[in-house]
């Protein structure tokens, strides 16, 4: 897909320059809010739900919560390894030249040459995977009405990258890959890139659990616990709730 849409690189980008859409004020703040909602909307709503969860005693809410938070901070990671590497020049700096890659540019270049691929479409992607994938989980019949929503959402997040000249549109493009299943349909009951997307009531580890196996034996690190030992320790009054 990447691969497709970068010939026409340019052609969006100008495209989505043209004056009479700059100087749309509802293109103009569209852009910003769907922005927001990629970053940091994504993990302040994963944090905040993940929190209502806890306090609540809401599991399905908390399993929400804490499962987009790591999505978004664990494809965050790739996508910010990616940036460091390609080393692509932002639009702004030359609507002409869309190939502009320099191996590891973007370590030391700053911002300006970490364009590819898109941070902000990364994040509204994985979220959009977490919530489509959990309330698939809980309600089967939501996936027709939850998935089109959040991944619309996702999908103008990213063109809104590209109308502020931040992003190429095959940055767009990529920026899903890092939150994809292993089967490639994001929140269609593939695993995401969470370690250990898991549920209550069911034979697994406890949600948000690393865990590797030794000699067959599998020894899971929960971190909805160890978050709940860390409150404890400054004083906090959540509880560890137990989990099975």
């Amino acid at each position: 897909a990447v691969a497709a849409v970068s010939p026409a690189d340019k052609y969006f980008t100008q495209r989505l320059q043209d004056p009479a859409r700059q100087s749309n004020k509802y293109l103009q703040k569209g852009a910003i809010f769907f922005r927001l909602i990629g970053d940091p909307g994504s993990l302040v709503v994963g944090g905040l739900t993940y929190g209502v969860g806890r306090v609540a005693g809401n599991r399905r809410a908390e399993d929400i919560g804490l499962h987009s938070v790591e999505a978004v901070l664990l494809s965050g990671a790739i996508t910010g390894v990616t940036k460091m590497v390609a080393g692509r020049a932002r639009p702004y700096k030359d609507t002409a030249n869309s190939l502009n890659f320099g191996l590891m540019r973007g370590l030391h270049g700053g911002t300006d040459y970490q364009s590819f691929p898109s941070g902000h479409t990364t994040a509204a992607f994985a979220f959009a995977s977490i919530i489509s994938a959990e309330t698939s989980h809980w309600w089967p019949g939501s996936r027709w009405v939850i998935g089109p929503i959040f991944y619309g959402g996702a999908a103008l997040t990213g063109v809104s990258r590209v109308y502020n000249q931040f992003h190429w549109a095959s940055d767009v493009v990529a920026g899903p890959h890092p939150a994809r299943g292993d089967h490639g349909e994001p929140g269609a009951g593939d695993e995401v890139l969470v370690p250990g997307l898991h549920h209550v009531g069911e034979d697994a580890v406890q949600p948000g659990s690393a865990q590797i196996v030794v000699d067959g034996v599998t020894i899971a690190f929960p971190l909805g616990e160890a978050i709940d030992r860390a409150l404890d320790r400054f004083g906090a009054t959540a509880s560890v709730a137990k989990r099975t």
